[in-house]
């Protein structure tokens, strides 16, 4: 009877290891699947502003209109202030 036992104590000490390292390693590809995440979404958050930035100061450097593309469309871009000069100088 105690040999019974004791196979039955270490069965559930195995499957208590395996449980909690299965736990262990699921956790830690969730957390690192989470900053990955973050990662590339600081990428496009920084890619974003810095594409606006730059029309943002091509825009505003000149009196010229400046041509966005983006996949088949164009968009032309001109800053208000210096259509507002243009027609308080006439």
């Amino acid at each position: 009877m105690g040999n019974k036992q004791n196979i039955y104590f270490w069965i559930l000490v195995g499957l208590l290891i395996f449980a909690v390292g299965y736990i262990v390693v699921d956790r830690y590809f969730e957390i690192k699947s989470a900053r990955e995440l973050s990662v590339f979404q600081e990428g496009v958050d920084y890619g974003y502003k810095s594409a606006v930035l730059q029309i943002i100061q091509e825009v505003s450097s000149s009196c010229e209109s400046v041509s966005v593309f983006v996949d088949n469309q164009t968009v032309n871009i001109i800053d208000v202030e210096c259509l507002q000069k243009v027609s308080q100088a006439d």
